[in-house]
């Protein structure tokens, strides 16, 4: 499994939870209740999903970085550049 499909499954999961908070709220008993938790579920989901795909994003950022500047030459490429500094 990789990163995106964890957090994918980790929002299907907390909207599944934030939903079923949501019909609890049916009942008066517990209507307060279960609109703070619904309420509390919700944050920590967009929380933890947007942090997650900012993770992700400066992740990939960092990796094409370091590979836009990584060297790409061959070892004959110094040789023709010593030899022509020379000249």
């Amino acid at each position: 499994m990789n990163a995106t499909e964890i957090l994918a499954g980790a929002a299907l999961g907390v909207s599944g939870i934030a939903l079923y908070l949501s019909i609890m709220a049916a009942w008066p008993q517990i209507k307060e209740w279960a609109e703070s938790m619904r309420d509390l579920v919700l944050w920590i989901a967009l929380v933890s999903v947007v942090g997650g795909i900012g993770y992700l994003g400066w992740t990939h950022y960092e990796a094409q970085r370091r590979n836009a500047t990584a060297p790409r030459s061959t070892p004959g490429e110094f040789e023709t550049s010593a030899t022509n500094w020379q000249r």
